[in-house]
């Protein structure tokens, strides 16, 4: 194709990838999957299978808060929406909030794809070779929705084995709502030299359809692939972890006002 040809096909694919995610069109499409095939789009999911170099430590999880609020203030109101879904609707305690902050920090959610903690690592200021260290680690980390129990942390998604945690897990898991029982947590789990640490730990005491889950990532595995066609499944979660926090959200928010609370009003 030309360039203005592969434009062209470029905009109609967003077009069926809108509808789609709308619910006006199927995933699996016949037309869909044709523009996807006609753009090169089409390749099973693929692990991020490099390694890395090992922080000594772990870094406090309130510099990703300062650093917001004093580099990208915007990000703070951003966090809470495209994180908490309609939780956000509400007054959420300050340890939620610093969470969804957490979260958002690392995603490309500025103008040119840009991250609100790379503001931090380039003021002239820069902070120490050993927190940079630290912060690249968590930025490389994957987020995952875990199974949280007393025999560890199971992943519920596919995660390639270098990211999933060997021994014991250090970092508070905030519950969504007061009181919500921790079952499941979405969190980056990252390693250094001395264990492994959450970041950005929520917890839900119940998971989503977990095939229909993975059908929306996927989807949008595809889109980021119309940028970077060698995405890896890794890349996806580094990069769009805000649709799995804010897919437990909203499914919490369905169980909650449907089943749990009107429970609770039967009490009162």
């Amino acid at each position: 194709m030309s360039e203005a040809e592969y434009h062209a096909a470029d905009m109609d694919f967003m077009m069926l990838y809108l509808d789609v995610i709308r619910g006006k069109c199927d995933w699996n499409d016949s037309s869909f999957v044709e523009q996807q095939h006609r753009l090169g789009l089409v390749k099973e999911p693929h692990h991020d299978r490099r390694r890395y170099d090992l922080p000594h430590s772990h870094i406090d999880e309130l510099i990703f808060w300062e650093m917001v609020e004093n580099f990208v203030p915007d990000t703070s109101p951003m966090a809470i929406d495209r994180i908490l879904g309609p939780w956000g609707d509400f007054p959420t305690a300050i340890e939620l909030q610093r969470a969804a902050v957490t979260a958002l920090s690392f995603t490309n959610n500025l103008e040119d794809r840009g991250r609100a903690f790379k503001r931090y690592l380039r003021d002239d200021d820069k902070p120490s070779l050993e927190t940079r260290q630290m912060i690249k680690m968590v930025e490389h980390t994957p987020v995952m929705l875990w199974k949280v129990g007393r025999s560890g942390w199971e992943p519920m998604l596919p995660l390639f084995e270098y990211w999933q945690p060997k021994g014991d897990i250090s970092g508070n898991i905030v519950p969504i709502r007061p009181g919500e029982t921790i079952n499941f947590a979405v969190a980056r789990v990252s390693p250094s030299k001395s264990g492994w640490r959450a970041y950005g730990a929520i917890g839900f005491e119940a998971a989503p359809d977990i095939p229909t889950l993975m059908i929306r990532l996927r989807l949008a595995l595809t889109r980021l692939r119309r940028h970077e066609r060698r995405a890896t499944w890794e890349d996806l979660l580094r990069d769009r972890c805000e649709l799995i926090y804010r897919n437990l959200a909203r499914y919490s928010w369905i169980n909650y006002t449907t089943e749990i609370k009107p429970k609770l009003e039967q009490h009162i």
